[in-house]
């Protein structure tokens, strides 16, 4: 840029521009110019100001000071007319013009963007903004840590949080550091040796409880013992202690940052950690524990480790919290106050009474168990005295040298019923006593407080926290997975189109709902037999009858005398698992309000001599299945029965799985594993077995295989093993039975399928508790309300006495959702 007298030339440009009024002219143009003719008109006063200015330099450098006034360096104006000299140029940097019209009246350019920065700035200002950006965000950075920094007691007239208010948190952690409290609950690190010895031990001693906990371990009389609330009331029910494998993780996980709580705690200064306070029975329990698996850690070549005595130790001390009086106030337990730590959220914030009630239940649960162990324990080592006394001939007599007797175990378990027991107006209360409080204030709460939106409807898209979709969507998504199921029944039944399959006469489809013959189902009914001859041996026979699948399926040089090609028996297998995670999803979300996947799990297709009658009929021309499990089952002995209607595409698919597919696959395994016995669930761990396993075999087998790793296809596992795919890398080296080996039907199983196949067909992740949520909503706003809102957490495991709500009975409903839309919604309601 150059300066020319009063222009500027712009080398891009073939123009100049007024510095005085932002004009550009042409060069031809320039001497008509107003200010220069202002400027030859003033040429002899500037000759004058420069003699004087001259004369002025002179003087002053001469006689040190100026003979005349200082010459004024300016004649006013306005200030933006002095900036623009002062930069030499006729514009501002950086601003923003725009036009709304490129001619007429509003073709004026005129700037936009105030609120952006100066482009230039004097380096005062610049010092003042950058002194108060670092005052504002230091302030800001305050404001957090002390936020975070200490936990601040309630305000209860400014905070009013009934339950906070009832629990006492906030009191008890008044002034600590959340941050450091919540540390102390965090899974044992690398280098905390000793801990992991004695999270260990805790771990095996909470799985012998869970197993001798059972009525043929110590009987009935001492497991009404363990249920025991009041001294003088008989519970209505034994303990019992089963519950899922996911449900058991989250149980013995709330016991485990107890632990850690209380032996982390311990090693810090009174100051430094929460007011409670060890008795001496529970200092010296636990002190005898460190002192053992420290001993070991140090030196474990001179120091072995006994598990025995550690696991010993180790429900001794817990024993000992649990058997605190609390006559100084309940948080100077050890246990209480671990318990108002695990409250804390990782936010900072306090956990919502809907969210913490499943602690107190597992912590409830679990010690039961325990406390049914150590007596159990106690009664071992008593046998054991008398039996050195020479007095085993007395104890064969009056039953008392049985480790099993009921008797025995019971009258045991009195000496510990104080642990849970309530209702003697002379006894201290105890850890027990607080915890059935809170838990029942906080149930009270809970069910008498209007549960927050997690629903809104945008026209036909639906929300549900970070889950929305349209009903279109989920209509398309359910079409491909009928279109999924019916390409791999087509692949399993050996055909190409389902039109060669056997047709299902729906309309004298013949089902005796009442029959309770073991072994019954429709597909044993005389009455469909014509139709039913026509699906008989169909996949030995399609095998048979082409050439091509003969030489696939049928091996004659196999050591093992097994007919079949392994790899066809894998592959068929395969497909067999991908139908049945399909027909899940189909019978899951489309025959009315969702059933709990253990209710779903637990369906049979056929009676049996203990569930009694199976759960799939044959009704009206469609297929139902029943459901009379449920959550509330185990505590209240009464199960309600709950019908759920299929729409006919499904119908179909369950009835050809079950005539065409599922037989064959049985003799296949059968003849694979050398088994008999055939499993009545549809959604079966093993579909044959060899021997009739009890549930806790089952569970330790499952549990064995998850600690030493031999499960590579995840068999057992609840968090994962490879998932649910399998790897097409086969080894034709390993055991046939290998090539059957199957995953066991879990929630955790049930929820990685919903994810994985929504998020594949739908393009959100969906899982069991969203579905719920979601499919009530549905039928709120398409179906007239047709569902029964949930009031119980899909995985919380309540003691129903404790419950203040009841279950209502809940109408079965088929949503046809293979409708292109949900205006007429077919619904079907059970009468019975």
């Amino acid at each position: 840029m150059d300066n020319i007298g009063p222009f500027v030339k712009l080398p891009e440009f073939p123009f100049v521009i007024c510095k005085q009024h932002g004009h550009c002219h042409h060069r031809r143009l320039t001497p008509y110019h107003s200010s220069i003719r202002q400027a030859r008109s003033l040429d002899a006063a500037r000759k004058g100001v420069y003699t004087r200015l001259v004369r002025h330099e002179v003087c002053k450098n001469i006689t040190g000071k100026s003979t005349d006034g200082p010459i004024p360096e300016g004649g006013g104006g306005s200030a933006q007319k002095r900036a623009i000299e002062a930069q030499q140029v006729p514009w501002r940097i950086g601003v923003q013009c725009q036009r709304l019209f490129s001619s007429g009246p509003g073709s004026s350019w005129f700037e936009v963007g105030f609120g952006g920065q100066a482009s230039q700035a004097a380096p005062e200002e610049a010092a003042i903004i950058d002194r108060m950006n670092r005052a504002m965000e230091q302030q800001q950075r305050r404001f957090e840590m002390e936020d975070k920094e200490k936990i601040k007691a309630a305000d209860a007239r400014m905070d009013a949080n009934a339950w906070l208010e009832h629990v006492g948190w906030a009191t008890h952690l008044e002034g600590f550091d959340p941050e450091a409290m919540l540390r102390l609950t965090d899974p044992v690190s690398e280098h905390e040796h000793a801990l992991q010895l004695i999270q260990d031990s805790l771990m095996r001693v909470m799985s012998r409880a869970r197993a001798i906990a059972t009525p043929a371990q110590v009987g009935s009389q001492a497991l009404f013992e363990a249920q025991r609330k009041e001294v003088d009331k008989k519970p209505r029910r034994p303990f019992d202690n089963r519950m899922e494998d996911d449900t058991w993780a989250r149980h013995t996980a709330v016991w485990t940052k107890l632990v850690c709580y209380i032996y982390r705690a311990e090693a810090m200064a009174d100051e430094d950690r929460p007011g409670y306070r060890l008795s001496r029975r529970q200092s010296e329990s636990l002190d005898e524990l460190s002192e053992i698996v420290e001993a070991y850690v140090d030196d474990p070549d001179t120091q072995p480790l006994d598990e025995d005595q550690v696991d010993r130790l180790t429900l001794q001390t817990v024993m000992a919290l649990l058997d605190h009086r609390l006559a100084a106030g309940e948080y100077r337990s050890a246990i209480i106050s671990g318990l108002a730590v695990m409250g804390i959220r990782k936010d900072g914030g306090w956990m919502d009474v809907l969210d913490y009630t499943p602690i107190y239940s597992a912590v409830i649960k679990i010690a039961r168990a325990m406390v049914v162990y150590q007596s159990y324990v106690e009664r071992q080592v008593e046998v054991g005295r008398l039996k050195q006394v020479k007095m085993a001939e007395q104890q064969r007599e009056d039953g008392s040298s049985d480790e099993r007797s009921s008797g025995g175990s019971g009258r045991g378990s009195h000496k510990h019923v104080p642990h849970f027991t309530s209702g003697n107006a002379k006894a201290e209360p105890t850890p027990m006593d607080w915890i059935y409080e809170a838990r029942t204030y906080g149930m009270h709460i809970r069910f008498n407080t209007p549960a927050g939106g997690t629903i809104d409807w945008v026209g036909d898209r639906i929300k549900h926290r970070r889950v929305q979709f349209r009903m279109g969507e989920l209509t398309e998504m359910l079409h491909s997975l009928k279109d999924e199921a019916r390409g791999l029944l087509t692949t399993l039944a050996m055909v190409d189109d389902v039109s060669e399959l056997p047709q299902i006469p729906w309309s004298s489809f013949e089902d005796d709902h009442s029959e309770d013959r073991v072994g019954y189902s429709f597909l044993e009914d005389d009455r469909n037999h014509t139709w039913l001859e026509a699906g008989k041996n169909w996949g030995i026979r399609r095998i048979t009858d082409s050439p091509g699948r003969r030489k696939i399926w049928f091996d004659h040089g196999r050591e093992d005398g097994k007919p079949f090609q392994a790899r066809a028996v894998q592959s068929y297998g395969q497909t067999v698992k991908e139908l049945m995670e399909r027909m899940f999803l189909l019978m899951h979300m489309v025959s009315g309000q969702p059933a709990r996947a253990t209710e779903i799990l637990s369906i049979r297709y056929k009676n049996t001599m203990n569930g009694g009658v199976r759960n799939i009929f044959a009704h009206n021309g469609l297929m139902c299945f029943v459901t009379s499990y449920h959550k509330s089952f185990r505590a209240t002995g009464q199960a309600k029965v709950i019908h759920r209607y299929l729409p006919r595409e499904v119908s179909e698919l369950l009835v050809w799985y079950l005539l065409l597919v599922l037989p064959f696959w049985q003799q296949v395994q059968g003849i694979v594993k050398d088994a008999g016995i055939r499993s009545p669930y549809l959604w079966p761990d093993e579909v044959v077995r060899k021997v009739e396993i009890s549930e806790t075999e089952q569970r330790e087998r499952r549990q064995a295989e998850m600690e030493t790793g031999s499960g590579e296809d995840g068999v057992g596992s609840s968090s994962g093993g490879r998932g649910d795919d399998d790897d097409d890398n086969v080894d034709t080296n390993i055991t046939f039975e290998s090539w059957v080996e199957e995953r066991n039907w879990t929630s955790d199983r049930v929820r990685r399928i919903i994810q994985r196949h929504s998020r594949r067909l739908l393009g959100t992740m969906l899982n069991i508790s969203s579905w719920r949520q979601i499919a009530v909503a549905i039928a709120l706003r398409y179906l007239n309300g047709a569902f029964k809102e949930s009031t119980l957490d899909e995985d919380e495991d309540d003691d129903i006495e404790d419950s203040l709500v009841l279950h209502t009975k809940i109408n079965s409903t088929r949503i046809d959702l293979f409708c292109p839309t949900l205006q007429g919604v077919d619904l079907i309601f059970d009468r019975g």
